[in-house]
């Protein structure tokens, strides 16, 4: 029986980590009862669609759905896992599989054997290890258990320390009452037994209890993009991964997957229009992508004149979608995916920092955006809903950026970057912080509560990991320094701050810690260390459950 080759991307992956060349041998050591996954590269086909396999091995051979696959230049990889039965006694012994590749149409392309050689030793006693994900969490919630476990194990014995077991290799289990509970886990191999106990493992805290971490999920590549929430709580978010395997993820509030779609790459926050369509940018192929809410494809765009998508995504009004390019071109599409107009701001570029950066839809549907003009020259623009131009602001300083750009319900224009600019709906300044110097340290997007304040994070050396508190009229409310809290690799605060619907703070910084803080004193409440103290992320972001 014939069986159908799942297609894939450029595995540089695989190209790099294993040795691809056809018609040399695997050789393994196994203990009894152990096993092992296999990749080999054992020729070219382009076209391949079909394979047959003939087994001629002593062990047990589990092949899996995409044990065949090709990449776009044609190459044929296989993936199998060889499996020693408990049976069996330690020598050396020999196998050949016999692989038959036919092209579409069921035309035979090439046929290729390779000879497997296994040295069985005995089994060793197991060395046990497990993990835990998360390990504080409220009442009523699940940990997931990963055995770690070395050498051959026939039987798990899990004690979770309240009382209850499991016999699962990777069991979940419930923690139904607050308290700090021990772990242990028994693996019993054919030699004997070992067990592994981990004190107060694991905490459980009451409901209600802020700075807990309540999941975690887990994604291949980076994760560059902020997340956006749905009206139903539904979490988007994207992610590059290797050789542009990006996804747009969609999880329900509990952190379980709800679906996820290919986009390439994503670096930007997915938007969600009023109709609940979720709006992506694949900006590294020029791509705009419309969702609908179970994660099929609606519609795409890719008429982009050139260079490639540079900007955050903005929602007007009857949800026209507005975006700009890293070539100063910005964009007008309609919700049925069809271009209403696009206009060049006369951008000269000048690398991938050059172009069009943050956009924002006022109350009457004019629409403001930062861009890069020349050799590091920022401007603010403000446009119609035709696209024209109503006014330009120079903030007369050469090299000294204007970035991220937000509107209170008052219409004023915040801008962070080398100052905090506010500036009138008319393109006048309001007022500037600090006022009388240029402190290339506030990039975060301004965020604005409900009275007008204005809450910015800091970047780069000397304010780094410092959070900034302005009334609405510029006034300095407030300095709070995390810096204390973060990991020494990278004493930045990057990540915009949030506001949560009790009124409290919440920022993100790059060294892996999350902040809660009083946004009226600007004390901390909380913090909590989200990944390792030596782990150096690719990407940071931050977004709230209450759709700020």
């Amino acid at each position: 029986m014939k069986s159908t080759i799942q297609q894939i991307g450029t595995i540089f992956v695989l190209l790099f980590s294993f040795n691809l060349l056809p018609g040399q041998d695997v050789s393994l050591q196994l203990q009894i009862g152990g096993s092992e996954q296999v990749f080999k590269g054992i020729g070219a086909c382009f076209g391949a669609e079909e394979y047959e396999v003939t087994n001629n091995m002593p062990f047990e051979i589990n092949y899996e759905d995409n044990q065949v696959t090709v990449n776009q230049f044609g190459s044929v990889l296989v993936q199998f896992t060889v499996s020693v039965p408990l049976t069996t006694s330690p020598g050396i012994y020999y196998g050949s599989i016999i692989y038959e590749i036919y092209q579409i149409g069921g035309s035979f392309c090439f046929a290729d054997t390779l000879d497997v050689e296994i040295e069985v030793i005995p089994a060793l006693v197991p060395v046990p290890d497990f993990s835990a994900s998360p390990s504080a969490i409220i009442e009523g919630g699940i940990v997931q258990f990963t055995n770690l476990t070395q050498n051959t194990v026939i039987e798990w014995l899990w004690e979770f320390g309240d009382g209850d077991t499991s016999t699962l290799e990777n069991p979940s289990h419930t923690y139904a009452a607050p308290g700090t509970y021990s772990v242990s886990l028994t693996a019993v191999g054919l030699p004997g037994s070992a067990t592994e106990t981990k004190t107060d493992f694991i905490q459980v805290f009451e409901s209600g209890t802020p700075g807990i971490s309540l999941w975690s999920f887990e994604v291949n590549g980076s994760h560059l993009s902020s997340p956006a929430i749905g009206t139903d709580g539904t979490i988007y978010f994207g992610t590059r991964g290797v050789d542009d395997d990006g996804f747009l993820y969609a999880l329900y509030p509990d952190g379980n997957e709800k679906f996820k779609f290919n986009t390439s790459d994503i670096t930007f926050a997915p938007a969600i229009g009023k109709s609940g369509t979720i709006y992506v940018a694949a900006g590294n192929i020029e791509r705009l992508y419309a969702l609908n809410a179970d994660g099929t494809l609606k519609w795409f765009y890719q008429e982009i004149s050139d260079g490639n998508i540079s900007s955050n995504l903005a929602i007007g009004l009857d949800e026209s979608i507005y975006f700009g390019t890293n070539k100063g071109d910005f964009y007008s599409i309609d919700s049925l995916g069809n271009e209403k107009w696009h206009i060049n701001l006369n951008i000269l570029s000048f690398g991938p920092s050059s172009g069009v950066h943050s956009i924002s839809i006022d109350t009457d549907g004019t629409i403001y955006l930062t861009a890069t003009v020349g050799v590091q020259e920022y401007r603010v623009f403000a446009l119609n809903q035709n696209g024209d131009i109503i006014w330009e602001w120079d903030n007369n300083c050469p090299y000294c950026p204007m970035d991220k750009l937000s509107i209170s319900k008052s219409g004023v224009i915040y801008i962070t970057g080398s100052k905090i600019f506010a500036l009138n709906r008319n393109g006048t300044l309001f007022w500037a912080y600090p006022a009388d110097a240029n402190n290339p340290n506030l990039l975060s997007a301004p965020i604005i509560d409900e009275k007008g304040n204005i809450y910015i994070g800091s970047r780069f050396a000397g304010n780094s990991g410092k959070l900034y508190s302005l009334t609405a009229n510029g006034e300095l409310s407030w300095i709070l320094d995390l810096s204390a809290y973060i990991p020494p690799i990278q004493k930045r605060l990057i990540s915009s701050p949030v506001l949560g619907n009790n009124g409290d703070l919440y920022c993100y910084s790059e060294g892996g810690v999350a902040f809660g803080i009083n946004h009226d004193e600007g004390t901390l409440l909380w913090n909590l260390p989200i990944v390792p103290p030596d782990f150096n992320p690719n990407g940071y972001s931050f977004g709230s459950s209450d759709g700020n």
